[in-house]
Formats: structure tokens, sequence, C-alpha cells
């Protein structure tokens, strides 16, 4: 039937150009002004850190230690403002994983409770989460956001020790969260696209060795009359 024709060819259609050109927002491109202030404001407390030291490096050194305390802080909410972006970098992706499971293969929301929850989902699909194009990568950055928001620990766990901006620290800076973030942003889009591909080909790709699987498992569960039936309302409804 051309209703039935009609709204596969639409559905192909929409999936096809799904999200193709979806941008992710970047926090830290927003906050720029604020992290650039903050960076000027630093700049401004090394130098005096380096006057006081040249002065009284011989003397009282209290006036450093008030200096290094200003230079502590500033770095600390530099750190916030980095801990921010990665959080919301996770969850903008987790957002549109969301809601391309839901507008694709009406996944209920609910059904989705964390993304090592997305494997069994998939698997029922044909879909090996860890062959999606950046699978590991994003993996990383499900579990940086997990540290920065769960933990307790100032000293990072072993696990985000395997990450390149990570290796032999033992705290985690801001200039390796933010190495981290320019490192990981545009590849959530690629696992996005892949997946989304992955996906079209579950719905709409169907050769030969797969047809006959599925009339394999047809016959195995209908007999003659049925299949029968079957068959002439799939040419029916064509």
């Amino acid at each position: 039937m051309e209703k039935l024709r009609d709204t596969r060819e639409l559905s192909k259609l929409g999936l096809e150009i799904y999200l193709e050109e979806y941008e992710f927002l970047d926090l830290e491109k927003l906050l720029k002004p604020a992290i650039e202030e903050l960076y000027l404001e630093a700049g401004k407390i090394q130098d005096s850190f380096e006057k006081a030291y040249n002065k009284d490096h011989k003397k009282d050194y209290s006036e450093l230690s008030l200096i290094t305390s200003e230079l502590f802080s500033i770095e600390d909410k530099i750190l916030s403002i980095y801990e921010m972006v990665i959080v919301n970098d996770y969850k903008e992706f987790e957002l549109v994983l969301k809601r391309l499971l839901k507008a694709s293969l009406d996944f209920e929301e609910k059904n989705f409770r964390s993304f090592d929850n997305l494997k069994p989902l998939l698997k029922s699909k044909g879909i090996v989460v860890s062959e999606i194009k950046n699978y590991n990568e994003v993996n990383e950055l499900r579990k940086v956001n997990n540290y920065i928001k769960h933990s307790t620990e100032s000293k990072i766990p072993n696990e985000l020790k395997q990450i390149i901006e990570f290796r032999g620290i033992e705290e985690i800076a801001f200039q390796n969260l933010k190495e981290f973030h320019n490192r990981i942003k545009k590849l959530r889009h690629e696992f996005i696209l892949d997946l989304k591909n992955k996906i079209y080909s579950h719905l709409y790709e169907y050769n030969e060795e797969r047809i006959n699987s599925i009339a394999i498992k047809m016959l195995k569960r209908m007999d003659e009359k049925h299949i029968e039936i079957l068959v002439n309302k799939l040419s029916e409804l064509n």
C-alpha cells in the first residue's frame, strides 16, 4: 500500500538527515570571557609574586604566602569552570543520544538509566556498542564526568590515569580538563552519527543472509498455512 511505502521512505529519509547538522553546545566558548578574565588576574598575581620574591626573598615570606594563596584561589575557580564544562559535555551527549534512540527505535527514557545500560539495549538490535566510532573516547568522558560529580577524593583513581591527559598525575588541574575537553568535544558527534548509521542498517538494510535468517526463524514458528498467509499479506501490503 502506498501509505505504508510512503511512511517507510519518509522514516528512512528522516533518519538519514537526523542530527547531521547538529552542533553540541561548547560551554567553554560561552564562558570564554570569564575564563580570560581569570587568566588575566592570575597573570597579575604572578607578576606580584615575582616582584615580592625579588624584593623580600631574604626577609619575611608572609607576603609571598598571601600572594601564593590568591593564585591558588584563582586556579581553583578556573578548575571549577572546567569541571562544569566536562559535566556539560557529557550531559549534552547523553541528551542527544536519548533523542536519537527515542526517534529511531522508540526507546523509552526509563529504559536508559546509564551509558552502560546502552549495551544490552542495542545488542538486541545487532549493534555492538564497543564497535561504534569513538566509543573509547566517549567512555572516557563518562568516567571523568562521574569522577567530577561523585568523587569525594582529590586523588584521581587508577582508571582515570589511563587517560592521556591524566597520566602521571595524582590530582587534576584545570589544564588537564581543558586539554581533555578540546580532544573529546568533536568526537561525540562522530559517535552519534556512526550509531545513527548502524541503527539505519538495522531498520532498513536487508541482504540475502539477513533475509534468509528471518525466513528460517519464521519457518521454525509457523506452519505452511500461516507462512502462505504471511507471504500473501506482505504482497498485499506492498
